[in-house]
């Protein structure tokens, strides 16, 4: 559904699976070095227990910024990322951010942004 969202509001988005061919009608790569550019960043939405090997994956294709969707993150991984140089996001909900991304996450942003300002 990130997915679907992103490039609806104009993102260039190469998705990135070992085994599926097709996510949410795009098409998808098996590993970071076969997408055709390197990304500015990327967005890991796993389970925590893999994300740790996802972030060694991104920092070894150059990719300086991670950001670990709400619940896909581990301590272990955001440490490891972080004493690699990375510029890393995490606890945060990629819906969140979005343009006009509409309820609950309209929502769920302003909470946060009356949280962060106090």
């Amino acid at each position: 559904m990130i997915l679907a969202a992103m490039k609806k509001k104009g993102y260039t988005v190469y998705p990135v699976h070992p085994t599926a061919n097709i996510i949410d009608n795009s098409i998808t790569y098996n590993s970071l070095d076969q997408i055709p550019q390197k990304p500015e960043g990327a967005i890991i939405v796993l389970p925590p227990h893999n994300a740790e090997r996802a972030a060694n994956e991104v920092i070894a294709a150059g990719i300086k910024n991670i950001w670990f969707q709400q619940g896909s993150e581990s301590e272990k991984a955001v440490r490891y990322a972080v004493l690699n140089g990375e510029n890393v996001i995490s606890g945060q909900c990629v819906w969140m951010f979005l343009k006009h991304a509409g309820f609950p996450h309209n929502v769920h942003r302003w909470v946060w942004s009356l949280s962060a300002s106090g």
